[in-house]
């Protein structure tokens, strides 16, 4: 089947659906200007080394890991960012009445940005616009409702604040910022390798595959789990799987349909939002 009669085919499965579920990786923000991770350019495809800023035990226990974390974080200029067609598209399907729920792999916040709401929004792996104490309980890991307690709490600390706050204190000469309420270590509040996933997170997610009748993958290679698990339990659950990636994915067996190219021009179109833009 060519290009055109799949997107046509996937189009069709979305208009007809009442319940998509969106499952976004780290292509879906390319094009605003986010580093993808294993794609071919990935960062770290072309360097390896820099898995060590996302690792939970190298963040602990290296001074260094941590100089240089801060000092990438930097890199990402995310006050600067701004959301593409393909985050605007995903808030066009929660605006149809068709989003059950949009489950994020990325970080950086431009689905947020774009206009989806937060009771639509997982962000299964956390944030970097945030900055967490290494002592803050886990079930308040990506709590940011209300700001931290004068008073210390007994036992743990509940002290977050916003990235670009934490990255003054690095201009102002800070390497290695301690926590400022109880002098422990600071991290981004994006899931490191070796930190498990907020429990409530991965629920919430693996029921809404099983409860939609397409799950739609976008920008994903599909192969970090518990996360990718979602796309066979959609499949199992009678769901069509749709996979929009500019390169094959881990799970493209799976699919009812796969395609390929630009998200920012893709999915606008498979939601009806093309016309719009």
């Amino acid at each position: 089947m060519g290009r055109s009669a799949l997107l046509a085919q996937a189009q069709g499965q979305i208009a007809r659906a009442r319940r998509v579920v969106v499952l976004t990786g780290a292509g879906i923000s390319t094009d605003s200007g986010v580093p993808d991770f294993r794609g071919p350019s990935g960062v770290w495809t072309k360097d390896p080394s820099m898995q060590r800023l996302v690792d939970l035990d190298a963040w602990l226990n290296e001074p260094d890991i941590r100089v240089k974390g801060w000092q990438w974080l930097k890199s990402w200029r995310l006050d600067e960012l701004v959301p593409n067609p393909g985050h605007e598209a995903v808030v066009e399907l929660h605006q149809q009445g068709k989003l059950h729920l949009c489950v994020t792999q990325n970080t950086e916040g431009l689905q947020e940005q774009a206009g989806l709401p937060a009771d639509s929004l997982v962000t299964i792996h956390g944030s970097r616009r945030h900055v967490n104490c290494m002592r803050r309980r886990m079930d308040e890991w990506l709590d940011f409702s209300s700001m931290p307690r004068r008073e210390k709490v007994e036992g743990h600390c509940d002290f977050w604040c916003y990235s670009h706050d934490l990255l003054q204190r690095v201009d102002g000469g800070e390497t290695d910022p301690r926590c400022p309420k109880c002098g422990s270590i600071l991290k981004t509040a994006n899931i490191s390798f070796g930190q498990s996933l907020v429990p409530g997170d991965i629920r919430r997610a693996e029921a809404a595959a099983k409860q939609c009748d397409v799950l739609l993958a976008v920008g994903s290679t599909l192969s970090v789990y518990p996360v990718a698990n979602m796309v066979p339990i959609a499949k199992a659950a009678g769901a069509t799987v749709i996979i929009l990636n500019a390169e094959a994915t881990a799970l493209d067996e799976l699919a009812d349909v796969v395609l390929r190219g630009s998200i920012g021009q893709i999915l606008p179109r498979l939601v009806g939002l093309a016309g719009k833009l």
